[in-house]
């Protein structure tokens, strides 16, 4: 073999290996070139999650809205039902206040009558003492049939149940201080009672007859076992109810504004954020416009 060929082969071998080392590195820097694709800038991930956090606020809100006018829809149904029960009882009520006048009214015409020197109480006196003595029973009555109208009432505006500013509820509502001071006003007239050996103990005894001024000498309330089984003058149970019914509709209206607070703040966060992602994206195209408009100019003057 000549010197020549020698050195044509040692040529091409150092040209092989120069090429295979070139290809070794040209696959090496191509590995370390390859790159994670391009991740979506922070604030614009951030905004879509906290956009969709707002939506299902706005979702569990409303579904607590709905669950809450449900609550107070069955609330409402219950006191409602309760005030035909309140009616019967103040009726109740009534009947032994005028029942117990009516007796006592008896007595008096009786000793009146026996030889006690006076005159019976006549037919409009008896009706004068009853009524002025069954005044706050009728009274609570009257309260009692409000507050029935006033919780069958719906505003038709919201579709929600009446509430304070309904008139039912504020005349019965004016006329509560007045049955309370009739009240005590009767319950604190009355005469003294007798022991079961006749004498005379000095309690206090509610009666209507207390009222007039002659038929009040004659008025006997008898021995402490008559006292005792004499109808007790309770204060209306309408004006206990008005206040259990005030009570309930102030949790209620509460309940109420409380959601519907709620579900603004969180509509008008809703809406800032809409109007900060077009406000973004209106900036993000004005400089695309700038800087398409400067690359053009830079080109003409080339």
């Amino acid at each position: 073999m000549s010197a020549t060929t020698r050195r044509r082969g040692k040529q091409q071998r150092a040209t092989t290996a120069g090429a295979s080392a070139a290809a070794d590195d040209d696959a090496a820097g191509g590995t370390n070139a390859i790159r994670a694709p391009p991740q979506p800038p922070a604030s614009t991930a951030g905004g879509v999650d906290a956009d969709t956090k707002v939506q299902q606020a706005i979702a569990r809100v409303a579904m607590a809205n709905t669950r809450t006018r449900d609550l107070h829809e069955m609330w409402r149904s219950t006191l409602h039902k309760m005030a035909y029960l309140v009616a019967l009882l103040a009726l109740h009520q009534l009947n032994g206040t005028v029942g117990q006048c009516i007796r006592d009214v008896k007595s008096v015409n009786s000793a009146a009558s026996d030889g006690g020197g006076g005159s019976p109480l006549s037919g409009v006196d008896t009706i004068g003492l009853i009524l002025t003595d069954a005044l706050p029973a009728i009274l609570g009555i009257v309260i009692s049939g409000l507050l029935l109208k006033f919780l069958s009432l719906y505003n038709e505006r919201t579709d929600l149940p009446a509430d304070f500013s309904s008139p039912w509820y504020y005349v019965g509502a004016g006329m509560v201080p007045m049955i309370i001071s009739l009240h005590f006003q009767t319950l604190n007239s009355g005469g003294g009672g007798g022991s079961d050996d006749g004498s005379v103990t000095g309690a206090v005894v509610a009666s209507c007859v207390s009222a007039h001024e002659t038929a009040s000498q004659f008025f006997d309330p008898g021995t402490e076992a008559e006292i005792a089984a004499r109808v007790q003058k309770q204060i209306p149970v309408a004006i206990v109810y008005h206040t259990v019914v005030t009570v309930s509709y102030w949790f209620m209206k509460k309940g109420r504004e409380q959601c519907e607070r709620n579900m603004e703040l969180l509509r008008s966060l809703n809406g800032q954020m809409q109007e900060l992602k077009q406000t973004n994206k209106d900036l993000k195209a004005k400089k695309k416009a700038a800087s398409g408009g400067g690359g053009g100019s830079t080109k003409k003057k080339k």
